[in-house]
């Protein structure tokens, strides 16, 4: 990953099925989850060049469903990777470029503006990149 600027991306990957735990959740009945912007909690991702993640629901690191909202600065860059179970995305405000495959080429990836959807197959080699002045997030 590489970093430069201080504007961020930001995304939410949600994975699996069944509902593993919560965290940073404000719950008032069984079943709702209700979080609000001053509910979520940033963490910087170790070795990510400043980018941070913020667990909404269940936990990552376990089976089950969970959300997750990540933001990156401009121009980071994720290597090509693949995650254990499927992720699915949305674009929440600017763009966010995506390409799948092992060779990461920044001519080849695919710009999603705000309210595209991206699902990452389980196992599916894929890059991501946060690029340019645009400031973008994802759901």
């Amino acid at each position: 990953m590489h970093a430069q600027g201080p504007r961020f991306f930001a995304w939410v990957a949600v994975a699996s099925v069944l509902c593993a735990g919560s965290a940073g959740v404000a719950k008032n009945e069984p079943d709702f989850v209700r979080i609000t912007p001053a509910d979520v909690r940033w963490q910087e991702i170790p070795g990510g060049h400043g980018a941070q993640q913020a667990v909404l629901f269940g936990n990552p690191g376990k089976p089950g469903m969970y959300v997750v909202r990540v933001r990156f600065p401009t121009y980071v860059m994720d290597a090509p990777h693949w995650h254990p179970s499927a992720r699915y995305v949305t674009v929440l405000e600017g763009i966010w470029y995506a390409d799948a495959g092992n060779t990461f080429d920044p001519a080849q990836a695919v710009p999603l503006k705000a309210g595209s959807f991206m699902l990452h197959p389980t196992k599916a080699v894929h890059w991501d990149r946060a690029a340019g002045n645009e400031l973008s997030s994802t759901v």
